[in-house]
């Protein structure tokens, strides 16, 4: 049976999270895993997976707190009944978190791609940061300085962050920054 994965974003222009989650995507073997991605609009990473064949549905964003994206998130994890929410960007974090803690076991995990999407004069940031601080939660920064700023100031458990750059592994022998390692 393949594994179904739940991707979750709350933009959908052409930037760098989209086309990440657009690569991942095309890069999961369809015998192995099934996929199934939430975008906020119709607009340029909806049809993007469409002409990919990528299963995508639109719940629109209605501001914050947006009580109706996190129902319609609950109702796509009750049918599709998916073995991982994979979330790019803080909001979407933050509610694909809270629609795992209601679905139970659910794990997530979540992609920041930047500094920009977390404003730390954020009146609600530690309540996200709680949200976030979920045990079954893992976190993936696309650049070294971005998990040593975020994991701070989300608060973050360290052990669970990690860093894949720019959402591409790195082959497991060589060092952070890329270079083979002498003998």
């Amino acid at each position: 049976m393949p594994i179904r994965v739940l991707n979750l974003i709350d933009t959908g222009g052409p930037g760098g999270a989209e086309n990440v989650l657009l690569n991942l995507s095309d890069g999961l073997p369809e015998e192995h895993f099934t996929t199934l991605t939430v975008v906020p609009r119709r607009g340029w990473l909806f049809e993007c997976l469409r002409e990919r064949g990528k299963d995508v549905f639109v719940i629109e964003g209605r501001g914050s707190p947006d009580f109706p994206l996190l129902g319609g998130l609950l109702r796509i994890v009750r049918k599709f009944r998916p073995h991982l929410l994979h979330s790019h960007l803080l909001t979407s974090s933050v509610y694909g978190s809270l629609a795992c803690a209601a679905s139970g076991d659910l794990p997530l995990v979540a992609t920041f791609h930047g500094l920009p999407d977390v404003d730390v004069g954020d009146r609600l940031l530690y309540l996200k940061s709680r949200i976030l601080g979920r045990s079954r939660n893992r976190f993936v920064f696309v650049a070294k300085h971005l998990k040593e700023q975020l994991e701070s100031v989300l608060r973050l458990d360290e052990a669970n962050c990690r860093v894949i750059h720019n959402g591409i592994p790195f082959d497991p022998m060589l060092p952070e920054n890329g270079a083979p390692i002498s003998p």
